[in-house]
């Protein structure tokens, strides 16, 4: 188990409790560096009083139970309107959107890439259909490294609209 799995276990029913949703973890850096960033949800939206209770609890939980070797920052946000996504079930909501794709290897159907910027055409048990360029791509999810929601008309936002 790494480490952002470890901490999902540790993290969701503290998360639960607090009547929210654990969106996904994600830890960069390294050496003396280490962020793990917590990303929260809650029907409606979360505010910045829900992730700093959140904050404090999980701290609490970090000191008790002491999961991360070496130094760490620990951020609680929600996932945002341009959401990272860290499990397939998470992408499906959002087929007609724009996403960003980076794979951990080439596919063979196109072996000189790894990003992809396009329309989420749909989603299936164990992978991601997205058009490029009118061009499209079956990714399968075991291959993705980041797949995130891009915004590509802010002035709906800005009249209330919710993005895809």
């Amino acid at each position: 188990m790494n480490l952002a799995q470890t901490l999902e276990t540790l993290f969701a029913p503290v998360i639960e409790g607090l009547g929210l949703t654990l969106w996904g973890i994600e830890t960069v850096g390294g050496d003396g560096q280490l962020v793990v960033r917590v990303f929260i949800e809650r029907e409606g939206g979360v505010d910045v009083d829900d992730c700093a209770k959140t904050s404090r609890h999980l701290s609490l939980l970090l000191d008790v139970e002491d999961p991360v070797p070496g130094r760490y920052r620990l951020e609680v946000s929600s996932p945002g309107l341009e959401r990272p996504f860290f499990r397939l079930d998470q992408v499906r909501p959002h087929v007609g959107g724009t996403v960003e794709v980076k794979l951990h290897t080439p596919t063979s159907a196109d072996p000189a890439r790894r990003n992809y910027k396009g329309v989420l055409l749909a989603v299936t048990d164990d992978s991601l259909k997205v058009e490029v360029d009118g061009e499209d791509y079956v990714l399968p999810w075991a291959n993705v490294s980041k797949c995130r929601l891009r915004v590509t008309d802010w002035d709906a936002v800005k009249k209330g609209k919710q993005p895809r």
